[in-house]
């Protein structure tokens, strides 16, 4: 079995400061950081960002700084009425935040990571079940699945209580997750070539192959 990984979990607010908390509790060696003052943890296996909602600028370093380290990194976030736990997002293996992002505004989703909104309420068990979806996160990060097309996201509706996943497509061309491919190096002009030398008469074989050639009679 897999041995535990570590976490680094960039928390703000206090739901996001509880949520690490409690998580980091399961994963021994794991840091909690402030997002206002971020440290960094290089050995780190993923990296978590937990708060009360979605902040464009600290998604947009944290994505840009794991697909540089090649280092899977996922959101838990208070995206009211939603719980949205994810995209999972693993380098080299799925879509990156920000074609979730213009995915969202693509479908006419709110681009709620670009305003700064009211803190929303939240009661204890909704940091307990913030927890277990970030468990289920990191299994997905930890773990490579041949169902497509991963990113994988799951949110829990606060009010109805209704539940779902779903995944990004990565937006074709991404210059992060799917930059466009380098064309083939057109290959170099094949060598010349070159004449074989005439068979030595005085040998029998040569003769015989020489008279094969030219079909000669011997």
């Amino acid at each position: 079995m897999d041995a535990t990984p570590t976490l680094l979990i960039v928390a703000s607010g206090g739901f996001g400061h509880r949520v690490a908390d409690r998580l980091a509790a399961g994963y021994p060696g794991s840091t909690v950081t402030d997002a206002e003052r971020p440290q960094s943890r290089p050995d780190a296996d993923i990296v978590v960002v937990a708060g009360e909602y979605d902040r464009a600028a600290v998604a947009e370093a944290v994505d840009r700084a794991a697909f540089t380290a090649r280092r899977p990194w996922f959101p838990v976030l208070l995206d009211h009425p939603d719980l949205r736990c994810g995209p999972v997002v693993v380098p080299g293996r799925t879509a990156c935040h920000d074609c979730f992002r213009r995915r969202r505004r693509d479908h006419g989703g709110p681009d709620t990571g670009t305003v700064e909104r009211p803190v929303p309420g939240y009661a204890d068990h909704h940091v307990g079940l913030a927890v277990a979806l970030a468990r289920r996160a990191v299994r997905d990060a930890r773990t490579p699945s041949a169902q497509l097309p991963g990113a994988w996201i799951r949110t829990v509706n606060l009010v109805t209580g209704t539940s779902g996943r779903h995944g990004v497509v990565a937006v074709d061309g991404c210059p992060r997750c799917r930059p466009p491919r380098v064309r083939a190096a057109r290959p170099a002009d094949p060598a010349p070539r070159t004449r074989r030398p005439d068979p030595d008469p005085g040998d029998p074989d040569g003769a015989d192959a020489r008279r094969e050639r030219t079909g000669a009679r011997a």
